[in-house]
């Protein structure tokens, strides 16, 4: 596989007809109204990473990252190429494109995704909403198991 060109890249992002800006290693395209994260975008020698965050918390109880978790498990079956990521702190959604040709329709695909599902994960951090989700979609092995009572 070949590296990827930096210039090739930029040249993709510019028809995108998006505003970017380079990023350390990467390159970053601000959130706008059309999509409500900013979608990074990085390189590894042969291939692009593109990736947005969902949603971001600094405190989640086990019920609300059972049931994000099994939204994000739920969409990528209906999101195809797109991966979905729980990491400390943040729910991520990213797409890998092999070269530069095909960054318009992996950041498609993320900015797709993000519209779709930034407003419900930030919902699923709420227990009550993740409660009524994991009752409503959640098979019994994604529910924690209910506080002992004293």
């Amino acid at each position: 596989m070949s590296e990827i060109e930096p210039d090739a890249v930029e040249s993709a992002l510019d028809a995108l007809g998006v505003a970017w800006k380079k990023r350390g290693d990467g390159w970053a395209i601000p959130a706008t109204a059309r999509t409500p994260c900013e979608i990074a975008i990085v390189t590894n020698d042969d291939e692009l990473r593109i990736e947005g965050v969902l949603a971001t918390w600094d405190v989640a109880g086990q019920t609300e990252l059972a049931a994000l978790a099994a939204m994000l498990r739920r969409a990528a079956a209906d999101l195809p190429g797109v991966t979905f990521q729980v990491r400390p702190g943040r729910a991520v959604v990213a797409v890998h494109a092999s070269d530069e040709r095909e960054l318009a329709a992996a950041v498609s695909r993320v900015f797709t995704a993000s519209r779709l599902l930034s407003r419900e994960a930030a919902a699923l951090l709420e227990r009550e909403m993740a409660d009524r989700y994991l009752a409503f979609f959640g098979a019994a092995a994604e529910r924690p198991a209910p506080p002992a009572r004293i």
